[in-house]
Formats: structure tokens, C-alpha cells, sequence
């Protein structure tokens, strides 16, 4: 777990159905960067194209279509 002005924080990365039914769930300590997750999380992502915070950015080519949500 990582620690956040003393104390211990945490960071959910979840993927998603359109309707919100969870598909993968991974937890992190709070310091540890969303990009670091990307990779892992694409893996269990279905369809197309997804939406993600900006923080998943991963500038690599082979990335399918990713549309930020900020």
C-alpha cells in the first residue's frame, strides 16, 4: 500500500462494460502511476475502442483507439 501524507492509500483500476458491470479489478499502492497499469487493463478490455482518464495515456502504436475523458 503506498502511503499519502502519512497515510496509506490505495488506487482501483477497474474495466468496465458499457453498463458498469466490472470485468477486472486491480489495486495499486496510491504513488503508483495509472500508466503502469495500462497494459494489464487492455488485456481484459472488450471491444474496440474505451475510455480512460488521461493518466492510462501509453504512447505506443499499437494502442487501440482510446478516447480520454480528461
Amino acid at each position: 500500500m503506498g502511503h499519502s501524507r502519512g497515510v496509506f492509500s490505495t488506487k482501483v483500476h477497474a474495466v468496465t462494460t458499457t453498463g458498469g458491470k466490472p470485468l477486472h479489478l486491480e489495486v495499486t499502492p496510491g504513488q503508483q502511476h495509472e500508466a503502469t497499469m495500462a497494459e494489464e487493463l487492455l488485456v481484459h478490455a472488450e471491444g474496440d475502442a474505451f475510455i480512460a482518464d488521461t493518466g492510462y495515456a501509453m504512447p505506443t502504436a499499437s494502442s487501440p483507439t482510446c478516447a480520454s475523458s480528461g
